[in-house]
């Protein structure tokens, strides 16, 4: 990971850069009929035999660049305002699970779990943001907006034409909003917070079963589409020693993760 940070007179600009080399090793059932009821080392010894079809038997590497960069300008000695980008991933591994639990109605179709293992797309997004920050003597306001472009973004939905449920990495999705925060300090002993945002989150393409059709999004069992949401928070302290943690809503430019439950 490479981070750079530079400052003339007004403007402070920060940028950095990160690679992961993420190798998911291999996944294997084996057959369990005659074992019994043994511990897990014990049931290895009887060298059981592996079930190919519900199995992904080779490592697979999953690897990229994720830039980030902001730039701040003072406007006034009270007042700044940024933009900033980020790239940010996470990968799913939980397919399995749910291929494991409903295994004969995948084979019935002739799918194995090598085909959805290879199937998996690293989730991507690009995430632009604009806000100011205003800092008066006893009080301050934040106002951001933003916007985010989905690439792989999973959901977990019914597939009629295999009558299972399962996750899959389907489609684009994009996401804006706007968040505002507040604090105010109007006794030395007394802080205020408050916060409002207002988001959106939707596919932008269709999302297709086994079968090609189009699925409803009634069907989305974690559905990403939908209505707007808001969320509001007041909070106030008799301390002004901290601040109260915001809910922040919004993906930020410069968080990346990557998710390895099973």
């Amino acid at each position: 990971y490479l981070t750079m940070k530079y400052r003339i007179e007004k403007v402070r600009m920060e940028a950095g850069l990160k690679y992961i080399h993420y190798k998911l090793p291999s996944l294997i059932t084996y057959k369990t009929d005659g074992i019994g009821d043994l511990s897990h080392a014990q049931a290895l010894a009887q060298n059981p035999m592996i079930e190919d079809s519900a199995s992904a038997l080779n490592s697979k590497l999953v690897t990229g660049f994720f830039p980030n960069f902001s730039l701040s300008y003072l406007l006034q000695s009270n007042l700044t305002a940024h933009i900033s980008y980020g790239k940010n991933y996470v990968y799913h591994v939980n397919i399995y699970p749910y291929f494991n639990s409903q295994k004969s109605k995948f084979l019935n179709k002739g799918i194995s779990f090598q085909q959805i293992w290879d199937k998996g797309e690293m989730e991507t997004s690009h995430n632009f943001e604009f806000g100011v920050r205003h800092i008066a003597e006893n009080w301050r306001i934040d106002p951001v907006v933003y916007f985010s472009l989905h690439q792989n973004k999973q959901a977990v939905f019914y597939d009629k034409d295999l009558d299972a449920i399962y996750p899959q990495n389907a489609a684009d999705a994009r996401g804006y909003g706007l968040e505002i925060e507040a604090e105010a300090t109007p006794l030395k002993s007394l802080k205020c917070y408050g916060s409002f945002s207002y988001n959106r989150f939707y596919f932008s393409e269709n999302v297709y079963n086994t079968a090609g059709e189009v699925i409803d999004a009634g069907a989305r069992i974690q559905i990403c589409s939908g209505p707007a949401t808001t969320n509001s928070s007041i909070s106030i302290r008799s301390s002004p020693t901290s601040s109260p943690t915001s809910p922040r809503s919004r993906p930020t430019a410069v968080q990346t993760r990557a998710t390895t439950s099973p």
